[in-house]
Protein backbone atom coordinates (compact mmCIF):
# COMPACT_ATOMS: atom_id res chain seq x y z
CA UNK A 1 0.00 0.00 0.00
CA UNK A 2 1.96 3.44 -0.97
CA UNK A 3 0.01 5.52 1.22
CA UNK A 4 1.29 5.71 4.99
CA UNK A 5 -0.82 6.24 7.75
CA UNK A 6 -0.45 8.09 11.10
CA UNK A 7 -1.56 5.17 12.48
CA UNK A 8 -4.01 1.51 12.07
CA UNK A 9 -7.55 1.03 14.00
CA UNK A 10 -9.43 -2.00 13.66
CA UNK A 11 -12.92 -1.78 14.96
CA UNK A 12 -15.48 -3.85 17.15
CA UNK A 13 -18.91 -3.63 16.11
CA UNK A 14 -19.65 -1.78 19.31
CA UNK A 15 -17.90 1.20 18.21
CA UNK A 16 -19.85 1.20 14.91
CA UNK A 17 -22.92 0.69 16.46
CA UNK A 18 -22.32 3.18 19.60
CA UNK A 19 -22.20 5.96 16.66
CA UNK A 20 -21.12 6.35 13.29
CA UNK A 21 -19.65 9.17 13.64
CA UNK A 22 -17.30 7.59 15.21
CA UNK A 23 -15.29 6.11 11.96
CA UNK A 24 -14.89 9.80 10.84
CA UNK A 25 -12.89 10.56 14.45
CA UNK A 26 -10.76 8.16 14.62
CA UNK A 27 -9.75 8.40 10.70
CA UNK A 28 -8.83 11.90 11.33
CA UNK A 29 -9.59 12.84 7.81
CA UNK A 30 -8.01 10.05 6.40
CA UNK A 31 -4.89 10.05 8.21
CA UNK A 32 -5.28 7.05 9.84
CA UNK A 33 -6.69 4.06 8.34
CA UNK A 34 -9.73 2.06 9.54
CA UNK A 35 -9.66 -1.68 9.48
CA UNK A 36 -12.73 -3.57 9.59
CA UNK A 37 -12.80 -7.26 9.29
CA UNK A 38 -15.94 -9.05 7.98
CA UNK A 39 -17.33 -10.39 10.97
CA UNK A 40 -18.40 -6.84 11.63
CA UNK A 41 -20.23 -6.42 8.53
CA UNK A 42 -21.97 -9.48 9.75
CA UNK A 43 -22.92 -8.70 12.99
CA UNK A 44 -24.14 -5.29 11.96
CA UNK A 45 -26.17 -7.05 9.17
CA UNK A 46 -28.36 -8.05 11.67
CA UNK A 47 -29.05 -4.94 13.19
CA UNK A 48 -30.16 -3.42 10.24
CA UNK A 49 -33.74 -4.04 10.87
CA UNK A 50 -35.34 -2.40 13.80
CA UNK A 51 -36.40 0.98 15.51
CA UNK A 52 -34.06 1.59 17.83
CA UNK A 53 -30.83 3.94 17.73
CA UNK A 54 -28.47 0.42 17.50
CA UNK A 55 -30.87 -0.16 14.18
CA UNK A 56 -30.21 3.61 13.26
CA UNK A 57 -26.52 3.17 12.92
CA UNK A 58 -26.26 -0.07 11.58
CA UNK A 59 -28.86 1.13 8.33
CA UNK A 60 -26.29 4.35 8.47
CA UNK A 61 -23.24 2.64 8.21
CA UNK A 62 -24.71 0.29 5.64
CA UNK A 63 -25.32 3.58 3.53
CA UNK A 64 -21.83 4.90 3.71
CA UNK A 65 -20.55 1.39 2.41
CA UNK A 66 -23.14 2.08 -0.19
CA UNK A 67 -20.83 5.07 -0.80
CA UNK A 68 -17.96 3.60 -0.82
CA UNK A 69 -15.68 3.45 -3.97
CA UNK A 70 -13.41 0.61 -3.99
CA UNK A 71 -9.69 1.36 -4.72
CA UNK A 72 -7.96 -2.02 -4.80
CA UNK A 73 -8.86 -5.75 -4.09
CA UNK A 74 -5.44 -7.98 -2.88
CA UNK A 75 -4.79 -11.06 -0.68
CA UNK A 76 -2.17 -10.69 1.76
CA UNK A 77 -0.36 -14.08 3.27
CA UNK A 78 -0.66 -14.95 6.98
CA UNK A 79 1.59 -16.81 9.26
CA UNK A 80 -0.74 -19.83 9.16
CA UNK A 81 -0.47 -19.71 5.15
CA UNK A 82 -4.01 -18.75 5.20
CA UNK A 83 -4.75 -16.01 3.06
CA UNK A 84 -6.41 -12.18 3.92
CA UNK A 85 -8.57 -11.06 1.48
CA UNK A 86 -8.84 -7.45 1.63
CA UNK A 87 -10.81 -5.12 0.10
CA UNK A 88 -9.62 -1.26 0.04
CA UNK A 89 -11.90 1.13 -0.36
CA UNK A 90 -13.00 4.77 0.81
CA UNK A 91 -15.74 7.23 1.21
CA UNK A 92 -15.52 10.86 2.20
CA UNK A 93 -11.90 10.81 2.87
CA UNK A 94 -12.24 8.19 5.08
CA UNK A 95 -10.18 4.81 4.18
CA UNK A 96 -11.13 1.77 5.00
CA UNK A 97 -9.72 -1.44 4.64
CA UNK A 98 -12.38 -4.61 4.77
CA UNK A 99 -10.83 -8.16 5.70
CA UNK A 100 -11.89 -11.59 5.40
CA UNK A 101 -10.10 -15.27 5.78
CA UNK A 102 -11.09 -18.34 4.17
CA UNK A 103 -10.95 -20.36 7.51
CA UNK A 104 -10.97 -19.22 10.91
CA UNK A 105 -8.83 -20.50 14.15
CA UNK A 106 -12.24 -19.92 15.96
CA UNK A 107 -14.47 -22.09 13.74
CA UNK A 108 -11.44 -24.79 14.06
CA UNK A 109 -11.35 -25.61 17.61
CA UNK A 110 -15.13 -24.66 18.05
CA UNK A 111 -14.58 -21.58 19.96
CA UNK A 112 -18.12 -21.43 22.40
CA UNK A 113 -20.73 -19.68 19.95
CA UNK A 114 -21.29 -16.90 22.40
CA UNK A 115 -17.87 -15.41 21.70
CA UNK A 116 -16.99 -16.73 18.61
CA UNK A 117 -17.60 -13.59 16.28
CA UNK A 118 -15.47 -11.77 19.01
CA UNK A 119 -12.69 -14.34 18.46
CA UNK A 120 -12.60 -14.13 14.85
CA UNK A 121 -12.44 -10.16 15.24
CA UNK A 122 -9.23 -10.84 17.35
CA UNK A 123 -7.69 -13.48 14.96
CA UNK A 124 -7.67 -10.63 11.92
CA UNK A 125 -5.96 -8.40 14.35
CA UNK A 126 -4.02 -10.93 15.23
CA UNK A 127 -2.79 -11.68 11.74
CA UNK A 128 -2.33 -8.39 10.89
CA UNK A 129 -0.06 -6.99 13.49
CA UNK A 130 2.21 -10.03 12.45
CA UNK A 131 3.11 -8.07 9.39
CA UNK A 132 5.52 -5.63 9.21
CA UNK A 133 3.19 -2.87 7.64
CA UNK A 134 0.30 -3.29 9.93
CA UNK A 135 2.51 -4.40 12.91
CA UNK A 136 1.65 -1.06 15.47
CA UNK A 137 -2.17 -1.61 15.03
CA UNK A 138 -4.79 -1.09 17.86
CA UNK A 139 -8.15 -2.82 18.61
CA UNK A 140 -10.63 -0.75 19.51
CA UNK A 141 -13.91 -1.66 21.59
CA UNK A 142 -16.31 -1.11 23.97
CA UNK A 143 -16.27 -4.59 25.31
CA UNK A 144 -13.99 -4.91 28.52
CA UNK A 145 -13.70 -9.17 27.82
CA UNK A 146 -12.66 -8.47 23.96
CA UNK A 147 -10.36 -6.44 25.08
CA UNK A 148 -8.93 -8.62 27.45
CA UNK A 149 -9.01 -11.34 25.63
CA UNK A 150 -6.93 -9.27 22.81
CA UNK A 151 -4.71 -8.57 25.04
CA UNK A 152 -3.75 -11.62 26.20
CA UNK A 153 -2.39 -12.20 22.52
CA UNK A 154 0.18 -8.92 22.43
CA UNK A 155 -2.15 -7.17 20.82
CA UNK A 156 -2.57 -3.02 21.24
CA UNK A 157 -6.24 -2.99 23.06
CA UNK A 158 -8.10 0.48 23.86
CA UNK A 159 -11.86 1.48 24.32
CA UNK A 160 -12.62 4.44 22.54
CA UNK A 161 -13.81 6.21 25.23
CA UNK A 162 -11.00 6.43 27.37
CA UNK A 163 -8.48 6.25 24.59
CA UNK A 164 -9.42 10.01 23.02
CA UNK A 165 -6.26 11.79 24.22
CA UNK A 166 -3.98 8.83 23.54
CA UNK A 167 -5.35 8.20 20.03
CA UNK A 168 -4.98 12.27 19.41
CA UNK A 169 -8.12 12.81 18.12
CA UNK A 170 -8.91 16.50 17.19
CA UNK A 171 -9.83 18.78 20.82
CA UNK A 172 -12.42 19.93 18.51
CA UNK A 173 -14.61 16.54 18.60
CA UNK A 174 -14.57 16.82 22.62
CA UNK A 175 -16.55 20.48 22.54
CA UNK A 176 -18.97 18.68 19.69
CA UNK A 177 -20.11 16.12 22.32
CA UNK A 178 -19.76 17.88 25.23
CA UNK A 179 -17.24 15.66 26.49
CA UNK A 180 -14.10 17.38 28.53
CA UNK A 181 -11.35 15.81 30.70
CA UNK A 182 -12.77 17.18 33.73
CA UNK A 183 -16.55 16.12 33.55
CA UNK A 184 -18.92 17.60 36.14
CA UNK A 185 -19.16 16.11 39.48
CA UNK A 186 -22.10 13.41 38.83
CA UNK A 187 -22.89 12.97 43.09
CA UNK A 188 -23.36 17.29 43.47
CA UNK A 189 -23.93 18.41 39.84
CA UNK A 190 -25.61 20.88 38.23
CA UNK A 191 -28.07 23.58 39.87
CA UNK A 192 -27.20 26.27 41.83
CA UNK A 193 -28.63 25.56 44.89
CA UNK A 194 -28.12 28.06 48.16
CA UNK A 195 -29.38 27.28 51.89
CA UNK A 196 -29.54 30.24 53.80
CA UNK A 197 -30.40 29.77 57.56
CA UNK A 198 -31.44 33.07 59.78
CA UNK A 199 -32.89 32.18 63.24
CA UNK A 200 -32.87 28.84 63.14
CA UNK A 201 -34.86 28.45 60.22
CA UNK A 202 -33.64 27.07 56.33
CA UNK A 203 -34.42 28.69 53.54
CA UNK A 204 -33.81 27.19 49.89
CA UNK A 205 -33.13 29.06 47.49
CA UNK A 206 -32.27 28.72 43.25
CA UNK A 207 -30.85 30.23 40.82
CA UNK A 208 -33.82 31.14 38.02
CA UNK A 209 -33.63 31.65 34.35
CA UNK A 210 -32.95 35.12 34.75
CA UNK A 211 -30.00 34.09 37.23
CA UNK A 212 -31.16 35.86 40.20
CA UNK A 213 -31.51 33.76 43.70
CA UNK A 214 -35.27 33.49 44.35
CA UNK A 215 -36.78 31.41 47.44
CA UNK A 216 -38.45 28.35 46.90
CA UNK A 217 -42.65 29.45 46.82
CA UNK A 218 -44.04 26.16 49.50
CA UNK A 219 -47.40 27.59 48.32
CA UNK A 220 -47.03 27.59 44.89
CA UNK A 221 -45.25 23.98 44.96
CA UNK A 222 -48.02 22.81 47.49
CA UNK A 223 -50.64 23.19 44.72
CA UNK A 224 -49.34 20.34 42.87
CA UNK A 225 -51.18 17.23 42.60
CA UNK A 226 -47.77 15.41 44.05
CA UNK A 227 -46.42 17.80 45.89
CA UNK A 228 -42.67 17.48 46.86
CA UNK A 229 -41.41 15.71 49.42
CA UNK A 230 -38.00 17.39 50.06
CA UNK A 231 -35.97 20.63 49.41
CA UNK A 232 -34.32 18.87 46.23
CA UNK A 233 -37.68 18.14 45.05
CA UNK A 234 -38.77 21.69 45.54
CA UNK A 235 -35.72 22.30 43.41
CA UNK A 236 -36.87 20.49 40.44
CA UNK A 237 -40.47 21.88 40.42
CA UNK A 238 -39.33 25.57 40.86
CA UNK A 239 -36.22 24.72 37.92
CA UNK A 240 -39.81 23.61 35.74
CA UNK A 241 -42.09 26.44 37.41
CA UNK A 242 -39.54 28.74 36.42
CA UNK A 243 -40.30 27.71 32.35
CA UNK A 244 -36.31 27.13 31.79
CA UNK A 245 -35.79 25.64 28.65
CA UNK A 246 -34.58 22.92 29.36
CA UNK A 247 -34.66 21.21 32.70
CA UNK A 248 -32.19 18.13 33.90
CA UNK A 249 -33.27 15.77 36.53
CA UNK A 250 -30.83 12.71 37.65
CA UNK A 251 -30.91 10.78 40.56
CA UNK A 252 -31.37 6.83 41.64
CA UNK A 253 -34.55 4.77 40.68
CA UNK A 254 -37.00 5.72 43.19
CA UNK A 255 -36.44 9.46 43.43
CA UNK A 256 -39.79 10.76 42.51
CA UNK A 257 -37.90 12.07 39.11
CA UNK A 258 -40.92 10.99 36.40
CA UNK A 259 -43.67 11.30 38.71
CA UNK A 260 -42.48 15.24 39.62
CA UNK A 261 -42.04 15.83 36.20
CA UNK A 262 -45.25 15.04 35.05
CA UNK A 263 -47.38 16.72 38.68
CA UNK A 264 -44.77 19.89 37.47
CA UNK A 265 -45.71 19.92 33.90
CA UNK A 266 -49.42 19.53 34.78
CA UNK A 267 -49.19 22.79 37.44
CA UNK A 268 -47.39 24.41 35.12
CA UNK A 269 -50.56 23.85 32.06
CA UNK A 270 -52.22 25.25 35.00
CA UNK A 271 -50.69 28.43 35.03
CA UNK A 272 -50.53 29.18 31.77
CA UNK A 273 -53.41 27.89 30.20
CA UNK A 274 -53.45 29.90 27.17
CA UNK A 275 -49.57 28.86 26.39
CA UNK A 276 -49.33 25.15 27.38
CA UNK A 277 -51.44 22.58 25.46
CA UNK A 278 -50.39 19.66 25.87
CA UNK A 279 -47.57 17.26 28.24
CA UNK A 280 -45.56 14.64 25.31
CA UNK A 281 -43.47 11.56 27.03
CA UNK A 282 -40.83 9.48 25.03
CA UNK A 283 -38.51 6.91 26.63
CA UNK A 284 -35.92 4.65 24.64
CA UNK A 285 -37.58 1.68 23.15
CA UNK A 286 -34.45 -0.65 25.03
CA UNK A 287 -35.09 -3.72 27.38
CA UNK A 288 -33.95 -2.70 30.81
CA UNK A 289 -31.91 -6.04 31.40
CA UNK A 290 -30.20 -8.56 29.44
CA UNK A 291 -30.87 -9.99 26.04
CA UNK A 292 -33.02 -13.01 27.67
CA UNK A 293 -35.73 -9.90 28.45
CA UNK A 294 -36.22 -9.56 25.46
CA UNK A 295 -39.77 -8.94 24.00
CA UNK A 296 -39.61 -9.52 20.48
CA UNK A 297 -42.19 -8.17 17.87
CA UNK A 298 -45.60 -7.07 19.87
CA UNK A 299 -48.91 -7.66 18.45
CA UNK A 300 -51.46 -4.74 17.82
CA UNK A 301 -50.67 -0.88 16.78
CA UNK A 302 -48.07 0.82 17.85
CA UNK A 303 -49.77 2.54 20.99
CA UNK A 304 -50.10 -1.17 22.07
CA UNK A 305 -46.30 -2.02 20.90
CA UNK A 306 -45.58 0.68 22.60
CA UNK A 307 -47.44 -0.04 25.70
CA UNK A 308 -44.42 -1.46 27.74
CA UNK A 309 -42.38 1.30 27.18
CA UNK A 310 -44.91 4.07 28.54
CA UNK A 311 -45.70 1.84 31.62
CA UNK A 312 -43.37 4.78 33.32
CA UNK A 313 -45.72 7.65 32.52
CA UNK A 314 -49.19 5.56 32.86
CA UNK A 315 -47.81 3.97 36.77
CA UNK A 316 -46.93 7.98 37.29
CA UNK A 317 -50.56 9.40 36.67
CA UNK A 318 -52.45 6.64 38.87
CA UNK A 319 -49.64 7.75 41.64
CA UNK A 320 -50.91 11.29 41.24
CA UNK A 321 -54.31 10.08 40.49
CA UNK A 322 -55.00 7.83 44.01
CA UNK A 323 -53.40 10.90 45.89
CA UNK A 324 -56.07 12.84 44.75
CA UNK A 325 -58.74 10.64 46.85
CA UNK A 326 -57.90 7.98 49.21
CA UNK A 327 -59.10 4.06 48.69
CA UNK A 328 -60.85 5.07 45.52
CA UNK A 329 -62.59 1.91 43.70
CA UNK A 330 -60.93 0.26 40.45
CA UNK A 331 -63.47 1.91 38.49
CA UNK A 332 -63.20 5.49 40.09
CA UNK A 333 -59.62 5.26 39.54
CA UNK A 334 -59.49 4.22 36.51
CA UNK A 335 -62.04 6.82 35.38
CA UNK A 336 -59.66 9.64 37.26
CA UNK A 337 -56.63 8.34 35.13
CA UNK A 338 -58.59 9.14 32.20
CA UNK A 339 -59.76 12.32 33.59
CA UNK A 340 -56.12 13.36 33.80
CA UNK A 341 -55.00 12.43 30.71
CA UNK A 342 -57.55 13.94 28.71
CA UNK A 343 -57.33 17.55 30.74
CA UNK A 344 -53.37 17.48 29.84
CA UNK A 345 -53.63 15.83 26.62
CA UNK A 346 -50.49 13.55 28.05
CA UNK A 347 -49.62 11.81 25.27
CA UNK A 348 -46.71 8.80 24.14
CA UNK A 349 -44.45 9.97 21.41
CA UNK A 350 -42.49 7.34 19.88
CA UNK A 351 -38.65 8.41 18.93
CA UNK A 352 -38.81 6.54 15.73
CA UNK A 353 -41.24 9.01 14.10
CA UNK A 354 -40.12 12.06 15.16
CA UNK A 355 -36.99 12.75 12.41
CA UNK A 356 -38.47 15.11 10.32
CA UNK A 357 -41.75 16.53 12.31
CA UNK A 358 -41.31 19.35 14.90
CA UNK A 359 -43.32 19.35 18.38
CA UNK A 360 -46.93 21.09 18.68
CA UNK A 361 -46.97 24.12 19.73
CA UNK A 362 -47.23 24.35 23.86
CA UNK A 363 -45.67 21.01 24.54
CA UNK A 364 -44.12 20.01 27.27
CA UNK A 365 -42.15 16.85 26.55
CA UNK A 366 -40.79 14.91 29.44
CA UNK A 367 -37.75 12.67 28.28
CA UNK A 368 -37.58 9.66 30.74
CA UNK A 369 -34.40 7.53 31.18
CA UNK A 370 -32.19 9.89 29.04
CA UNK A 371 -29.68 7.99 30.15
CA UNK A 372 -30.25 5.38 27.71
CA UNK A 373 -29.94 7.60 24.90
CA UNK A 374 -27.28 8.60 22.61
CA UNK A 375 -26.05 12.24 21.04
CA UNK A 376 -27.27 11.84 18.02
CA UNK A 377 -30.89 10.35 19.08
CA UNK A 378 -30.85 13.31 21.72
CA UNK A 379 -30.23 15.72 19.19
CA UNK A 380 -32.98 14.33 17.20
CA UNK A 381 -35.52 14.45 19.50
CA UNK A 382 -34.62 18.15 21.15
CA UNK A 383 -34.07 19.76 17.74
CA UNK A 384 -37.70 19.16 17.48
CA UNK A 385 -38.79 21.98 19.76
CA UNK A 386 -40.83 24.71 18.26
CA UNK A 387 -42.69 27.50 19.82
CA UNK A 388 -42.91 27.62 23.79
CA UNK A 389 -41.86 24.12 24.13
CA UNK A 390 -40.04 23.10 27.88
CA UNK A 391 -37.68 19.98 27.78
CA UNK A 392 -38.03 18.12 31.06
CA UNK A 393 -34.84 15.39 30.92
CA UNK A 394 -34.37 12.61 33.47
CA UNK A 395 -32.91 9.88 34.36
CA UNK A 396 -29.93 7.88 36.55
CA UNK A 397 -26.47 6.85 35.37
CA UNK A 398 -26.62 3.77 37.36
CA UNK A 399 -29.17 2.51 34.82
CA UNK A 400 -27.91 2.24 31.65
CA UNK A 401 -29.81 -0.69 29.87
CA UNK A 402 -27.54 -0.06 26.42
CA UNK A 403 -23.49 -1.67 26.32
CA UNK A 404 -23.09 0.97 23.93
CA UNK A 405 -23.41 3.52 26.43
CA UNK A 406 -21.09 4.29 29.35
CA UNK A 407 -21.80 7.37 31.76
CA UNK A 408 -19.34 9.39 30.23
CA UNK A 409 -21.16 9.07 26.64
CA UNK A 410 -24.75 9.67 26.95
CA UNK A 411 -27.23 11.80 26.73
CA UNK A 412 -28.37 12.80 30.47
CA UNK A 413 -24.01 13.27 31.19
CA UNK A 414 -24.22 15.74 27.80
CA UNK A 415 -27.07 17.28 29.11
CA UNK A 416 -25.89 17.89 32.73
CA UNK A 417 -22.55 19.15 31.56
CA UNK A 418 -24.42 22.12 29.65
CA UNK A 419 -26.46 22.93 32.76
CA UNK A 420 -25.35 26.48 33.66
CA UNK A 421 -23.97 27.18 30.89
CA UNK A 422 -24.08 29.87 28.43
CA UNK A 423 -24.61 29.30 25.02
CA UNK A 424 -24.92 31.88 21.93
CA UNK A 425 -29.08 30.77 21.44
CA UNK A 426 -29.90 32.06 24.96
CA UNK A 427 -31.40 28.70 26.17
CA UNK A 428 -31.84 28.37 29.42
CA UNK A 429 -30.69 24.58 31.07
CA UNK A 430 -30.95 24.06 34.67
CA UNK A 431 -31.50 21.26 36.85
CA UNK A 432 -30.70 19.71 39.89
CA UNK A 433 -29.37 16.04 41.71
CA UNK A 434 -32.15 14.20 43.45
CA UNK A 435 -30.74 11.55 45.95
CA UNK A 436 -33.62 11.09 48.92
CA UNK A 437 -35.16 7.53 47.20
CA UNK A 438 -38.75 7.46 48.38
CA UNK A 439 -39.85 4.10 46.67
CA UNK A 440 -38.35 1.35 49.70
CA UNK A 441 -34.87 0.94 51.70
CA UNK A 442 -34.69 -2.33 48.93
CA UNK A 443 -34.81 -0.01 45.84
CA UNK A 444 -32.34 2.47 47.83
CA UNK A 445 -29.97 -0.89 48.36
CA UNK A 446 -30.21 -1.75 44.90
CA UNK A 447 -29.15 1.32 43.19
CA UNK A 448 -26.10 1.45 45.82
CA UNK A 449 -25.29 -1.53 45.72
CA UNK A 450 -25.91 -3.23 42.21
CA UNK A 451 -24.59 -0.91 40.15
CA UNK A 452 -23.24 -2.12 36.47
CA UNK A 453 -19.59 -2.19 35.96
Amino acid sequence: MKKSYYKYFVLDTNILLDNIANIEVISEKGNNLIIIPATVLSEIDKFKTGFNETNFQARNFARLLQDAKIKKSYSFDTSDDNKLSMIFTFVDNIDILIVDKKEYEADKIQTDRSIRNDSKIIEIADNLRHSEEYGDLIFLSLDIMARTRALGKGINSESLDLGYNELDIERDFHKEIGVTDDLVDLEEHISSIRITKENGNSDFLFKTKQNTWETVDDKNIHRLSMPPMNFRQKIMVELILDENDIIVSSGPAGTGKTSLAISAAMRLMDLHKNKYTNIAYIRRTVISGTADDELGFLPGDLSEKMGVYNQPMIDSIKKIASLKKKNQKKEELEERIEKITEQYSINYLYAGHLRGSTLDEGTILIIDECQNFDLPSIRTIISRAGKDNIIIAVGSNNQIDTKFLTKNNNALTFLINKCGTTNEEGVNIKGIKLTNVMRSKISEWADNELVQV
